[in-house]
């Protein structure tokens, strides 16, 4: 299979190596050039890159896509893509999805419409602590604290709600889709500030899973299992993530590749609306001051 990376952020750093063992070769834009070369540690694939300029050339040799950009460009990449009436073996993008649930939403519908094999990057499922999470009927109470450190880039759309990013649809996205997931869907307590963002849910048993997120001055991952530590990480894959070195995401994003590959299409829409649903509720009933 040939892969094509769209994106010289995560689709290099992340995507690149999570895909690269099973392509035989993955097409990267021309000027990503200088990028992929100071990715020294991945310069043992570079036999497998083909650089390309003019994305019409290359389309018909493309089975795997990979579209790696911030939410507010994703739809805008996906509708010039398919423009060539290209069938894909299937097609991975960033959560997000979208800026919000009801654009992500349109999204999703475009993709069914057209009948593309598709899926997102939530890959805190493939993290050992969700495992316990999901295994673990037992009766408890689950707190979850992600202290992350703020980069100082204050233009980064990572930080800007407007722009899909901030606590909930950046960070916290990912733990929406396990709340869904895990059928924790009756919320009980939900509030933010510029800071932090806490929510807390339960599910029919009254197992109660509470989480809070707040900007820092370092990161720091814990849960606590009724009133006692259960894990405590640097962040919630475990290992620090390094520029210019293995980003610990990898293993994570190469299990998720494989597991969409092997599942079948039909019905996969039905976890994301769910999900969706979830997502906009948490966004439209939530009090917003200091916590």
């Amino acid at each position: 299979m040939n892969s094509l990376i769209l994106g010289s952020g995560f689709g290099l750093y992340g995507y690149f190596p999570a895909i690269v063992e099973i392509s035989k070769k993955v097409y990267l834009h021309d000027k990503y050039k200088k990028k992929f070369k100071n990715l020294k540690i991945y310069q043992k694939f570079e036999n497998k890159v083909l650089w390309y300029k003019n994305l019409q050339n290359i389309i018909k040799d493309i089975d795997l896509l990979v579209i790696a950009k911030k939410p507010s460009l994703q739809f805008k990449f996906i509708k010039e893509i398919f423009r060539y009436k290209k069938k894909f073996k299937h097609l991975f993008l960033e959560k997000p999805i979208d800026i919000n649930p009801k654009d992500s939403l349109k999204l999703i519908r475009y993709l069914e419409k057209n009948k593309i094999s598709y899926s997102f990057g939530f890959i805190f499922k493939y993290c050992s602590w969700f495992k316990y999470l999901k295994n673990n009927n037992k009766k408890k109470e689950i707190s979850i604290f992600w202290f992350i450190k703020k980069k100082n880039l204050s233009n980064s759309w990572k930080y800007k709600t407007k722009e899909g990013g901030g606590l909930i649809r950046f960070y916290g996205v990912h733990f929406l889709k396990l709340l869904t997931e895990l059928k924790f869907n009756k919320v009980i307590n939900n509030k933010i500030s510029n800071n932090e963002w806490s929510i807390s849910v339960k599910n029919k048993k009254n197992n109660i899973i509470s989480i809070t997120l707040k900007y820092n001055d370092k990161d720091k991952f814990l849960i606590f299992k009724n009133g006692k530590i259960f894990k405590n990480l640097d962040n919630p894959f475990l290992k620090k993530i390094r520029k210019y070195q293995h980003d610990p995401r990898v293993k994570y994003l190469k299990n998720y590749i494989l597991d969409e590959l092997s599942k079948v299409r039909k019905k996969r829409s039905i976890h994301y609306f769910e999900f969706l649903d979830f997502w906009k509720k948490v966004e439209k009933n939530i009090s917003v001051k200091k916590i």
